[in-house]
């Protein structure tokens, strides 16, 4: 499941303007720092890192 989420939060976070904050939130995440750490995890780079560099 979390995976599912993440996949989806890689194509948000590379295609959408929406805050880091509120794209957490509405992946269900239970916050930003829980969002970012899961998605570091995975992909080797924090959120922020990704939409500036759009490399995923």
């Amino acid at each position: 499941m979390t995976e599912l989420r993440l996949q989806k939060a890689r194509r948000q976070v590379l295609e959408s303007k929406v805050s880091l904050k509120d794209l957490a939130l509405e992946l269900g995440f239970n916050d930003q720092s829980h969002f970012g750490k899961k998605f570091k995890q995975r992909f080797g780079v924090s959120p922020a890192q990704a939409r500036r560099s759009e490399k995923l």
